[in-house]
């Protein structure tokens, strides 16, 4: 008979751990509250794969998960029944003339963490031959091929309608009341299970667990041709712009420290939406689709986890790079499920963290 376990959160790595553990033979029940998973911190994302970029604040155990997790996605997303927006031409990392200083020293992080990344200065003609629509106020910037970005809410889409057919049962709109071992309790039913999985996010019972307040905007832009990912590196706001199908872009993310879900404030538009404009002229005539606000989960050092606690497995605290490594994290997750360890170069992700203060 086939083991059985419960996935508990429906997000980006709940979804793709019910989807490997459904493929390796695994009877599986997929919890979520919502009815539909599209209010939660992986349907708010902007789906960014910046493997290296991402060393800008991250450390280089990020950067190892990120290029596993890119080759992983286009596996996936070919697996997958239907099309998913999913590209790897690069992203571009913009500075004003008077930040070229922190141009400068992420060149140099990068490379001091990471000497053989995919990483090149681009200045002038070089810089318009990537995207030739940016603004000409820039003059400088770093591209970083190997990376590219994917439609996550077309890949949370597809992901689940393929689940319906895999999994054992899909509860969404399901409040779980309690979890513990072998054990999942919602108001109608105690269910048992050889595993349960707590992917949970914020919502997660996982020790030190915090949320980090994100605002983005989605827009549709048919004066606009980007074609790969735009930063705009900044000392206090970084901003990206992220192309999607359609004429339509991902303009974020605000990080804030604080666990609110009220709406966009003024500040963070301005400071969003004025930094597409000086992008690219043409988002001053993009038409404002929807204004998103989440909180991400995030443990003190803001890297991701995975731990047995009381005989739960614990997939969690991926902060702003959830898409970024959430293949390679469910692979991982996977082989401590089997083994019950991980190999020595990824033991810092079976640590339980401690509580926040």
């Amino acid at each position: 008979m086939n083991k059985r376990a419960a996935v508990v959160g429906a997000g980006v790595i709940g979804s793709l751990m019910a989807w490997r553990l459904s493929k390796s033979g695994w009877s599986v029940d997929l919890f979520d509250q919502d009815e539909q998973p599209t209010r939660n911190c992986s349907f708010a994302a902007a789906g960014l794969l910046d493997s290296v970029g991402a060393l800008e604040d991250a450390e280089p155990l990020i950067n190892e998960l990120a290029g596993a997790s890119l080759e992983m996605w286009a596996s996936i997303v070919k697996a997958l029944p239907e099309p998913v927006f999913f590209q790897r031409r690069g992203t571009l990392a913009l500075v004003h003339s008077n930040d070229m200083e922190q141009l400068d020293q992420w060149e140099h992080r990068i490379r001091r963490l990471n000497p053989t990344a995919a990483m090149e200065r681009l200045r002038g003609d070089a810089l318009f031959a990537i995207e030739p629509e940016i603004d000409r106020r820039f003059q400088e910037g770093l591209y970083f091929p190997l990376e590219g970005n994917i439609d996550n809410r077309a890949l949370l889409r597809a992901l689940h309608r393929q689940l319906r057919h895999l999994v054992a049962g899909m509860h969404f709109g399901t409040h779980v009341e309690n979890l513990s071992i072998g054990t999942v309790q919602t108001a109608t039913a105690t269910r048992t299970y050889d595993q349960v999985i707590d992917c949970r996010g914020v919502r997660a019972s996982a020790p030190g667990i915090r949320g980090v307040r994100g605002e983005l905007f989605v827009v549709r832009a048919p004066d606009v041709a980007i074609s790969r990912p735009v930063r705009l590196l900044h000392p206090k706001q970084p901003v990206y712009v992220v192309p999607r199908s359609k004429d339509t872009y991902v303009v974020g993310a605000t990080q804030i420290e604080c666990e609110d879900y009220s709406p966009v404030t003024v500040r963070s538009t301005l400071e969003l939406l004025s930094a597409a404009y000086v992008i690219h002229g043409g988002f001053g005539e993009a038409e404002v689709l929807e204004s998103v606000t989440q909180c991400r989960p995030a443990f003190n050092d803001n890297q991701p986890r995975t731990f047995f606690r009381d005989g739960v497995l614990h997939v969690n605290g991926l902060f702003r790079h959830g898409f970024l490594v959430s293949p390679k994290l469910t692979e991982l997750a996977c082989e401590l499920l089997e083994h019950g360890t991980l190999a020595p170069q990824y033991k810092p992700l079976e640590t339980e963290a401690t509580r926040c203060a």
